[in-house]
């Protein structure tokens, strides 16, 4: 089986990312360096598909964690970007942190948030009340993210006719009002499906292989493999519109296929299925270190793909049998040896993408300057990079450093993995010089003023920031 398709398994521990310069203007994030426009969104290596059964594949000598055999030789993957958390999964931006290459998001104007391609205010906004695609029934409307008028149905029902329907799960209303399932069908998150019997795919498995272990916990379709916290049951999958589709291919109901990246790029695993406002395993929500996530930052207008549920810790305890370490980097969402270092530079902080150091008794130099990742704000600009952090929002409601000043941002309602990197600002005090206090811009360069100001290098439109 190829190792390259698992690469996408190991993108949350943490990785050097790339952003519009504008400190979070509109468009999907980019990788690290990469020669795309500030629009294009991350890009990875080609994935090929596994055979049908995995290959029996001739270890070699025994290298020590996290460092693995790679054409011979021990690799560190969780830094070289030649083996970035896998063997030959090579980072086309030239940067490996925490076994991944990583990016970041468009901003909206406080209090509005991005759905799909737009801008909008849950709290008022009919056709995203609350949360995003959450429609308000004909004649009602939206008021401090409720729909108010006429008949209302409590999140996440809708009004089907006469009747308050959860679409998620009634086959007469599967997805939309009136699509009814066939006999013999079930209805699991808004998708009719014929399959049999629940999947195992993204459960905990005990007998990892990069290259994918047989584990009887995942039964005879899905594969172990080791991830940033612990091994979980996957497979290799392809993107579809139908959510019966992607079971088929996962192994039963209550999966997904969850991909990250858009079009020739994008690279897909087998998870379980989950639903971002759900707070238990029974409603929809992942387990315990685990995000529910749909990849959100790196598809063109921050649209989350169907969700599913990643390895993401958020405490020790999350950092179980089979895990690469029993200390949880809750900003990363890795498990490892040692704990988040604070005397680095917090959230928001300016940091140089392109220093790396080698640690003792490590072979691969890697970035060490702030507490969760230094991400590049710019391509064109490889040495300004902010620092930042991602979060599971279901377990954490607030960033790391100054949460008065650095807000979460992701789709509300949408997906639970969000970054913590724009401090906001009033003046250029509020600052860690080179950085000055300025709005965002726009793709033209101009200043975005109607957006609030962040903390961010000097431009050409604005050398000065605010006083």
């Amino acid at each position: 089986m190829s190792a390259r398709w698992f690469s996408v398994l190991l993108l949350v521990g943490a990785a050097a990312c790339t952003a519009r310069g504008s400190g979070g203007g509109g468009g999907p994030i980019v990788e690290d360096d990469a020669p795309a426009g500030d629009d294009a969104p991350i890009v990875l290596d080609d994935v090929t598909p596994p055979p049908d059964q995995p290959t029996p594949v001739d270890k070699g000598p025994t290298c020590t964690s996290p460092r693995a055999l790679c054409g011979g030789v021990c690799v560190d993957l969780t830094s070289d970007p030649s083996h970035c958390g896998l063997c030959n999964n090579r980072c086309s931006s030239g940067s490996c942190t925490g076994r991944v290459c990583a990016t970041l998001p468009p901003t909206c104007a406080s209090p509005r948030v991005m759905c799909g391609a737009t801008c909008t205010d849950l709290n008022t906004d009919a056709i995203n009340c609350g949360v995003c695609g959450l429609r308000c029934s004909v004649g009602q409307t939206c008021a401090g993210g409720n729909c108010t008028g006429g008949t209302t149905c409590a999140f996440p029902r809708r009004m089907c006719g006469a009747t308050c329907a959860d679409v998620s799960t009634d086959i007469t209303n599967c997805g939309a009002c009136g699509t009814r399932c066939a006999t013999g069908q079930s209805c699991a998150s808004g998708v009719c499906s014929t399959s049999g019997g629940a999947s195992r795919a993204g459960a905990a498995c005990t007998m990892p292989d990069p290259m994918g272990g047989m584990d009887p916990a995942c039964g005879d379709t899905l594969v172990c493999i080791p991830t940033g916290s612990t091994p979980m049951c996957t497979t290799n999958c392809e993107n579809a519109s139908s959510q019966a589709t992607e079971r088929s291919q996962c192994g039963g109901t209550g999966s997904t296929c969850l991909t990250q990246g858009d079009g020739d790029t994008a690279s897909s695993i087998c998870t379980a299925s989950c639903r971002p406002a759900a707070m238990t395993v029974a409603t929809g929500a992942c387990r315990s270190g685990q995000v529910c996530t749909g990849w959100w930052y790196t598809h063109a207008g921050a649209t989350p793909d169907s969700t599913g549920c990643f390895p993401f810790c958020s405490t020790n305890a999350d950092c179980g049998a089979g895990a690469t370490g029993s200390i949880c980097n809750a900003r990363t969402g890795s498990c490892g040896s040692t704990p988040v270092d604070v005397t680095r530079l917090p959230d928001g902080s300016p940091c140089n993408p392109q220093t790396r150091v080698t640690l003792p008794g490590e072979t691969t130099p890697r970035n060490i300057q702030c507490r969760g990742i230094c991400f590049s704000t710019s391509s064109a600009r490889p040495t300004e990079g902010l620092c930042g952090s991602f979060i599971n929002t279901r377990i954490a409601t607030a960033c790391p450093d100054e949460p008065t000043a650095i807000e979460p941002r992701a789709p509300m309602g949408a997906d639970n993995l969000a970054i913590c990197i724009f401090k906001g600002c009033t003046r250029n005090a509020d600052c860690r010089s080179p950085h000055i206090c300025r709005y965002p811009e726009d793709a033209s360069g101009m200043p975005a003023t109607d957006n609030p100001t962040t903390c961010d290098y000097p431009t050409t439109a604005q050398r000065m920031g605010v006083p």
